[in-house]
């Protein structure tokens, strides 16, 4: 097992990469303008969020802000040489930057919002809401419609999408420069969940869900601190901490 070496915290953001950066493209009074995200996720299931970091002073940022209309697209590796104009210049400063770097923009099917056709995948979001974070702003946006090429079967088969790969760039004051992964060949490894021993421990968790969800949507309409009263009760059966149950209490309420 190699050592774990101290990382000075100036640089320790890169450890987080590489990320299959986004393209989240957005518009407004016609104009239309898109931007490289490296830094996004998945929020929630039900209802399906996704935040995407974007600083204040992006022209994307404007976009959605006025439009609340969205999309996320997901691009091939062999367009890496586009890139340049999605994450090194603003819309502010060159107008029509989508459509000089040679991409096709369409139109989703439920928001109408722009879409990249080039792209492997692309969703289309509505802004649910913005939180400040620090420098970057969280743009929490609701998927209200998804698309991708044949490729995606359920998930990725990766024979015809090799998906773009971000490394980061480098730092003044040598020249900077995006560093980016391009990867041919993918080795799938399939590991069965919750294997051996691990099985019964999954499927008693499940049992505990199930049973206080059970109770939840019974108990619906009853005061909140009769329904803890009763599913504390079964976390006490299983020799849980009953002062758990207020945790499991929220997950119920949002799921519900």
């Amino acid at each position: 097992m190699s050592k774990l070496k101290r990382v000075d915290l100036d640089l320790a953001e890169r450890i987080l990469y590489p990320t299959v950066p986004t393209i989240v493209l957005a518009e407004y009074n016609g104009r239309v303008s898109g931007m490289m995200a490296a830094w996004w996720t998945q929020l929630s299931f039900k209802p399906f969020l996704i935040g995407v970091a974007v600083a204040p002073e992006r022209f994307t940022y404007k976009l959605i802000l006025k439009s609340r209309i969205y999309s996320i697209n997901f691009i091939d590796s062999s367009l890496i040489n586009k890139t340049p104009y999605l994450g090194d210049i603003s819309e502010r400063f060159y107008p029509n930057k989508i459509i000089v770097a040679g991409f096709n923009i369409g139109r989703g099917e439920v928001l109408r919002a722009p879409i990249l056709l080039d792209s492997s995948a692309s969703l289309e979001l509505e802004l649910s809401r913005i939180v400040e974070v620090g420098d970057h702003d969280l743009i929490v946006g609701e998927v209200r419609s998804a698309y991708a090429i044949e490729d995606f079967n359920g998930m990725w088969m990766l024979r015809d999408y090799k998906p773009l790969m971000y490394l980061g760039r480098t730092r003044r004051p040598d020249k900077v420069k995006r560093v980016y992964v391009k990867c041919r060949d993918f080795e799938f490894t399939e590991i069965e969940y919750a294997p051996g021993d691990l099985r019964e421990v999954a499927s008693i968790r499940f049992k505990i869900l199930d049973t206080l969800e059970g109770i939840f949507k019974g108990m619906a309409g009853r005061s909140r601190r009769k329904v803890l009263h009763e599913l504390a009760g079964v976390l006490k059966e299983y020799n849980l901490d009953p002062s758990d149950t207020a945790y499991y209490y929220e997950e119920l309420r949002r799921k519900a």
